[in-house]
C-alpha cells in the first residue's frame, strides 16, 4: 500500500469524528505482580512518588493529567 493510499485510508477513518481536548483522566491503577519490580519501573525510572498505605497499596495524586494514580498489589 502506497503512502498515499494510506493517508486516505487515516482520513476515511476520521472524518465525521469530533476534536476533543481531554483534560485528565480520573484515575488509573494497574493491578502488578510484582510490587517490588513495579516500584522501581513507576517510582526511580519513570520518577512518580507514591504514598504507600497498608497492604503495599501505592497511590498519588500528584500526577499531572490524572486525578489519582496507584499501583494495586495482586495478591
Amino acid at each position: 500500500m502506497s503512502t498515499v493510499e494510506k493517508a486516505r485510508l487515516d482520513e476515511n477513518a476520521t472524518q465525521g469524528l469530533v476534536k476533543m481536548r481531554i483534560l485528565f483522566i480520573a484515575g488509573f491503577g494497574p493491578i502488578v505482580r510484582d510490587l517490588d519490580a513495579s516500584r522501581n519501573l513507576y517510582g526511580k525510572a519513570l520518577g512518580i512518588s507514591f504514598k504507600e498505605e497498608e497492604g503495599g497499596y501505592l497511590h498519588t495524586e500528584a500526577l499531572h493529567g490524572a486525578k489519582s494514580f496507584s499501583l494495586w498489589p495482586l495478591a
